[in-house]
């Protein structure tokens, strides 16, 4: 009897376990995985284009149907430059807003996002609808992410590269929601903050400031290689990549070089082109701006000074 009873638990609890993977399995196919919480259900219907699915909140079909139309063209201009095919139908999202962009990215100070593992891209129309330019590098920027990753390891792909090669071919442009330039890395040089490349492998800062140094590093090391090796010893490199070679002998075969020895050439380079001399010069017309309202000020506050002095000299006759 007591036998008896515990085979029936037993039973009872397999059933329980079994019962509980497939309903999980059958979420999975009926609710597929979604950017973040909610996401699906956000979204109010899907434009089906040439190699791509937009999926995009209310009030955004137009929009949808313009991504839509440029993808093929961004994924066009990516395979002829690196060589290399893209053979997946990656989903774009597109967020109405900030806030429902915040929810499903988990992230503010981005405007786009990529999910390599599901081939899935997030974008935030609000502000890549500012021009037509915006729409195409933001979109080239993160089927960059796609198509390096559906080729290159993750644990291959550094993440100082993997931004840095998004922000060589789609004009410079980041996935930041604020404004960068070239200042803060060049800020970075003179005051000896710049990252070591070793920091920026897997994830970058979290603070704005910060996030905005490391993508500045990225794309200068990018270049720095095109200058010294050209755009064809850039591919032949990710070439060693895409084969599963690591990145210490990807550079070893593609340049004699080891990680090391590649950042430090990078940054001899970045100090003999940053000075105090060469930020004073290029923030030339910001200096002047700013001594001509110095001065401006320092006038007015004269004149102010000598009308009352005068004032009090005429109260006193």
């Amino acid at each position: 009897m007591g036998d008896r009873g515990a085979r029936a638990g037993g039973g009872f609890f397999l059933r329980r376990v079994l019962f509980f993977l497939a309903s999980m399995l059958l979420c999975g196919l009926l609710f597929p995985f979604s950017p973040g919480a909610g996401a699906e259900t956000e979204m109010a219907g899907v434009v089906r284009g040439e190699g791509v699915r937009v999926r995009y909140a209310q009030g955004l079909e137009r929009a949808a149907r313009e991504t839509a139309d440029r993808y093929p063209g961004v994924k066009a201009d990516l395979e002829k430059t690196f060589g290399w095919s893209l053979p997946v139908t990656p989903t774009v999202y597109l967020a109405e807003d900030r806030e429902g962009f915040g929810r499903m990215a988990g992230n503010t100070h981005v405007v786009a996002v990529a999910w390599t593992a599901r081939n899935r891209i997030l974008m935030d129309w609000t502000r890549v609808n500012r021009d037509p330019f915006t729409l195409s590098e933001t979109l080239k920027h993160e089927v960059c992410h796609l198509l390096l990753h559906h080729h290159i390891r993750e644990e291959h792909l550094p993440r100082w590269l993997d931004e840095g090669l998004c922000q060589w071919v789609s004009d410079g442009l980041t996935e930041l929601t604020f404004r960068t330039s070239d200042d803060a890395l060049q800020q970075a040089v003179l005051t000896g903050r710049v990252f070591g490349l070793a920091r920026l492998s897997d994830t970058f800062p979290a603070a704005p400031q910060e996030m905005a140094l490391a993508y500045a590093e990225g794309k200068s090391v990018v270049e720095y290689i095109i200058r010294r090796y050209g755009v064809e010893g850039l591919i032949g490199m990710l070439g060693h990549l895409k084969r599963g070679h690591d990145l210490e002998t990807a550079l070893g075969r593609a340049f004699s070089l080891t990680p090391d020895g590649l950042e430090r050439k990078w940054r001899r380079h970045l100090s003999g082109r940053v000075s105090w001399l060469t930020w004073i010069a290029s923030h030339m017309y910001q200096i002047l701006f700013f001594v001509a309202a110095v001065a401006a000020a320092v006038g007015f506050f004269r004149q102010a000074r000598r009308r009352r002095q005068y004032a009090d000299e005429e109260d006193e006759q």
